[in-house]
C-alpha cells in the first residue's frame, strides 16, 4: 500500500514538474521481519531525479560485524585451517547500484573518498595482524568473494533504470542469511565527477517471534542461552536412543 502511494505520487510529480530541484526516494518496506519462514525478500527502491544531467548511484549499507577468514594449507598430509585473519568492523552487507559503471562517472580516487567498492570497504576495515604469509587484502579479497557468494555483496552497474530522465527504480535482493540491524540506503546523483544532490533512507531488518527471543537470550544473557542449547541437544540425544531402542525390541 505504501509502494503504490507513493508511486502515485511521483507519477504526479513528474507529470506536473514539481520539486525539479529536488531529490526525491523511497524504498518499498523500511521493515524487513525475519522469521523462521524467511528465505529472502526483494526491495523496490525508487524516486524522481531533479531536472539536468547525472547518473544515479544506490548504495546499501548493513551493521557493521567482525568477521573472521581463514586459510587453509596441507599439514602432514591433511587439508586444515592453518591461518586466520580477523577484521574488526566490516558491513553485514553492502550493494551498489548505479545506472552506468562507477568507473565512467567517478574517478578512483572519488571512489576511495566516498567508501565504495571492495579496496575502500578494506582501508575502512580495521584488522588484527599476526604472522601470515598471506596479506590483508588478500584475506580481504577472500571475504569479499564469500559475501559475493552468499549474495551479501553485491555490485550491479546496471542495476537502477531511469525512465525519461526523471523517475528512476531499481531492486535489491536480500538474501535469507541477512544481518538484522539499522541499514542505509543512499542514493546520490552524479555529474561531471560530482555529487550534486544525496539522500538517505533507513531500513531495520529484525528478528521477530521465537528467532527474536533466542537472539535476544544468546546477546543478552549467553550463559543461559549456552546451558538451553546444552539441554536441548541432551534432550534430542535422549528422544533418539528412545526411538531407536524400541524399533531394536521391536
Amino acid at each position: 500500500m505504501r509502494l503504490l502511494r507513493v508511486m502515485l505520487w511521483l507519477g504526479l510529480l513528474a507529470a506536473s514538474g514539481g520539486a525539479a530541484a529536488e531529490l526525491v526516494t523511497d524504498v518499498s518496506d523500511d521493515t524487513v521481519s525475519v522469521s523462521y519462514r524467511y528465505q529472502g525478500e526483494k526491495l523496490l527502491l525508487f524516486g524522481s531525479l531533479p531536472e539536468g544531467p547525472g547518473h544515479v548511484l544506490i548504495e546499501i549499507r548493513g551493521p557493521d560485524q567482525p568477521r573472521t577468514i581463514q586459510r587453509k594449507g596441507q599439514v602432514m598430509g591433511l587439508w586444515m585451517n592453518v591461518e586466520s585473519m580477523r577484521f574488526k568492523s566490516v558491513p553485514g552487507f553492502y550493494a551498489a547500484l548505479s545506472d552506468v559503471p562507477l568507473e565512467r562517472i567517478l574517478s578512483e580516487k572519488r571512489r576511495g573518498a566516498l567508501g565504495l567498492g571492495p579496496e575502500a570497504l578494506f582501508r575502512a576495515s580495521e584488522w588484527q595482524v599476526d604472522d601470515q604469509k598471506e596479506s590483508p587484502q588478500a584475506y580481504f579479497r577472500g571475504l569479499v568473494d564469500y559475501m559475493r557468494e552468499l549474495s551479501l555483496y553485491q555490485v550491479r552497474p546496471d542495476g537502477i533504470r531511469v525512465k525519461k530522465n526523471r523517475l528512476f527504480r531499481a531492486s535489491v535482493e536480500l538474501p535469507a542469511r541477512v544481518p538484522v540491524g539499522d541499514y542505509e540506503i543512499v542514493t546520490r546523483v552524479i555529474h561531471n565527477g560530482e555529487i550534486t544532490h544525496r539522500d538517505m533512507q533507513k531500513l531495520s531488518v529484525s528478528k521477530v517471534g521465537i528467532e527474536k527471543w533466542l537472539y535476544d537470550l544468546a546477546h543478552d544473557n549467553p550463559a543461559t542461552y549456552g546451558a538451553l542449547a546444552v539441554a536441548v541437544a541432551l534432550l534430542a540425544g535422549w528422544l533418539v536412543g528412545m526411538v531407536t531402542r524400541g524399533e531394536a525390541e521391536h
